[in-house]
Protein backbone atom coordinates (compact mmCIF):
# COMPACT_ATOMS: atom_id res chain seq x y z
CA UNK A 1 0.00 0.00 0.00
CA UNK A 2 1.47 3.39 -0.95
CA UNK A 3 1.18 6.56 1.32
CA UNK A 4 0.64 9.85 -0.57
CA UNK A 5 2.01 12.90 0.93
CA UNK A 6 -1.28 14.33 1.26
CA UNK A 7 -2.52 11.27 2.75
CA UNK A 8 0.68 10.88 5.44
CA UNK A 9 0.17 14.48 6.09
CA UNK A 10 -3.58 14.00 6.92
CA UNK A 11 -2.38 11.07 9.80
CA UNK A 12 0.22 12.85 11.33
CA UNK A 13 -1.95 15.92 12.17
CA UNK A 14 -4.65 13.13 13.25
CA UNK A 15 -1.87 11.83 15.52
CA UNK A 16 -1.11 15.54 16.82
CA UNK A 17 -4.58 15.98 17.46
CA UNK A 18 -4.96 12.61 19.81
CA UNK A 19 -1.88 13.18 21.66
CA UNK A 20 -2.94 16.80 22.53
CA UNK A 21 -5.94 14.89 23.41
CA UNK A 22 -4.69 12.57 25.74
CA UNK A 23 -2.07 15.31 27.24
CA UNK A 24 -5.07 17.53 27.86
CA UNK A 25 -7.39 14.36 29.79
CA UNK A 26 -4.07 13.80 31.73
CA UNK A 27 -3.78 17.26 33.12
CA UNK A 28 -7.71 17.49 33.76
CA UNK A 29 -7.85 13.98 35.65
CA UNK A 30 -4.58 15.11 37.54
CA UNK A 31 -6.44 18.08 38.71
CA UNK A 32 -9.62 15.98 39.72
CA UNK A 33 -7.53 14.32 41.53
CA UNK A 34 -6.72 16.90 44.05
CA UNK A 35 -8.09 18.60 47.06
CA UNK A 36 -6.61 21.83 45.27
CA UNK A 37 -9.93 23.81 43.33
CA UNK A 38 -12.34 25.67 43.52
CA UNK A 39 -15.07 24.42 45.34
CA UNK A 40 -19.14 24.90 46.02
CA UNK A 41 -20.07 24.14 49.99
CA UNK A 42 -22.48 21.79 50.65
CA UNK A 43 -25.27 24.08 50.05
CA UNK A 44 -23.83 25.60 47.12
CA UNK A 45 -24.04 29.39 48.87
CA UNK A 46 -19.88 30.02 48.54
CA UNK A 47 -17.03 28.41 46.86
CA UNK A 48 -13.94 28.12 48.79
CA UNK A 49 -10.54 27.91 46.49
CA UNK A 50 -7.91 25.55 47.92
CA UNK A 51 -4.01 25.93 47.58
CA UNK A 52 -1.64 24.41 48.38
CA UNK A 53 1.72 27.07 50.09
CA UNK A 54 4.72 24.82 50.73
CA UNK A 55 3.41 21.45 52.79
CA UNK A 56 -0.10 23.25 53.64
CA UNK A 57 -3.60 23.64 52.63
CA UNK A 58 -5.38 26.82 53.03
CA UNK A 59 -8.95 27.97 51.49
CA UNK A 60 -10.44 30.97 51.22
CA UNK A 61 -13.90 32.49 49.69
CA UNK A 62 -13.95 33.24 46.35
CA UNK A 63 -17.90 33.42 45.48
CA UNK A 64 -20.77 33.89 47.88
CA UNK A 65 -24.73 33.67 46.55
CA UNK A 66 -24.94 36.41 48.75
CA UNK A 67 -22.05 39.14 47.57
CA UNK A 68 -22.92 41.41 50.53
CA UNK A 69 -22.93 38.40 53.54
CA UNK A 70 -21.25 39.85 56.40
CA UNK A 71 -19.38 38.01 59.06
CA UNK A 72 -22.16 39.08 61.58
CA UNK A 73 -22.02 36.24 64.15
CA UNK A 74 -18.18 36.45 64.96
CA UNK A 75 -16.56 35.95 68.50
CA UNK A 76 -14.64 39.64 67.64
CA UNK A 77 -17.63 42.14 67.57
CA UNK A 78 -15.11 44.79 65.73
CA UNK A 79 -15.02 41.38 63.17
CA UNK A 80 -18.80 41.74 62.49
CA UNK A 81 -19.47 43.91 59.70
CA UNK A 82 -16.17 42.37 57.44
CA UNK A 83 -17.48 40.79 54.02
CA UNK A 84 -17.33 37.08 53.97
CA UNK A 85 -15.64 37.62 50.35
CA UNK A 86 -11.83 36.80 50.50
CA UNK A 87 -11.78 35.45 54.11
CA UNK A 88 -9.59 32.60 54.74
CA UNK A 89 -12.28 30.09 56.15
CA UNK A 90 -9.65 26.99 56.12
CA UNK A 91 -6.05 27.07 57.48
CA UNK A 92 -3.34 24.83 59.11
CA UNK A 93 -4.22 21.42 56.70
CA UNK A 94 -1.25 19.77 55.85
CA UNK A 95 -1.37 16.39 53.81
CA UNK A 96 -0.83 15.32 50.33
CA UNK A 97 -3.35 15.96 46.93
CA UNK A 98 -5.91 13.89 48.15
CA UNK A 99 -6.24 14.32 51.79
CA UNK A 100 -5.55 16.86 54.92
CA UNK A 101 -5.53 17.06 58.57
CA UNK A 102 -4.92 19.33 61.11
CA UNK A 103 -7.69 22.17 59.40
CA UNK A 104 -9.26 24.58 61.43
CA UNK A 105 -12.97 25.21 59.58
CA UNK A 106 -14.25 28.97 60.12
CA UNK A 107 -18.27 28.13 60.12
CA UNK A 108 -19.44 31.98 59.50
CA UNK A 109 -23.01 31.13 60.47
CA UNK A 110 -22.36 30.14 63.88
CA UNK A 111 -18.94 32.82 63.99
CA UNK A 112 -16.98 29.50 65.13
CA UNK A 113 -14.25 27.51 64.37
CA UNK A 114 -13.39 23.67 64.41
CA UNK A 115 -11.12 21.14 63.73
CA UNK A 116 -11.48 19.45 60.34
CA UNK A 117 -10.01 17.01 58.07
CA UNK A 118 -10.46 16.99 54.01
CA UNK A 119 -10.35 13.66 51.78
CA UNK A 120 -10.95 13.44 48.18
CA UNK A 121 -13.66 10.99 47.40
CA UNK A 122 -13.40 8.65 44.74
CA UNK A 123 -16.28 10.11 43.04
CA UNK A 124 -14.32 13.05 42.64
CA UNK A 125 -16.38 14.93 45.54
CA UNK A 126 -14.08 16.30 48.73
CA UNK A 127 -15.42 15.21 51.99
CA UNK A 128 -15.60 18.07 54.95
CA UNK A 129 -15.18 16.02 58.05
CA UNK A 130 -15.91 18.78 61.26
CA UNK A 131 -14.99 17.63 64.48
CA UNK A 132 -17.45 19.84 66.89
CA UNK A 133 -17.54 18.72 70.65
CA UNK A 134 -17.91 15.12 70.91
CA UNK A 135 -20.11 14.84 67.52
CA UNK A 136 -19.19 16.19 64.09
CA UNK A 137 -20.36 16.11 60.38
CA UNK A 138 -19.17 15.17 57.23
CA UNK A 139 -20.05 17.77 54.66
CA UNK A 140 -19.82 17.14 50.36
CA UNK A 141 -18.38 19.71 48.50
CA UNK A 142 -18.58 19.22 44.99
CA UNK A 143 -16.04 20.67 42.06
CA UNK A 144 -16.57 24.16 41.01
CA UNK A 145 -16.50 23.83 36.81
Amino acid sequence: MTITSSRLHVLTSRAALLSVGILMASTTRSAAQSIAGVWFTEDSSSKVTIVQSGSAWTGKVTWLKNPAAVDAKNSDASLRTRSLMGIDILTGCTGDATQATGCRIYAPRRGSSYNAELSLDKDGTLKVKVKAGVGGKTQTWTRAG
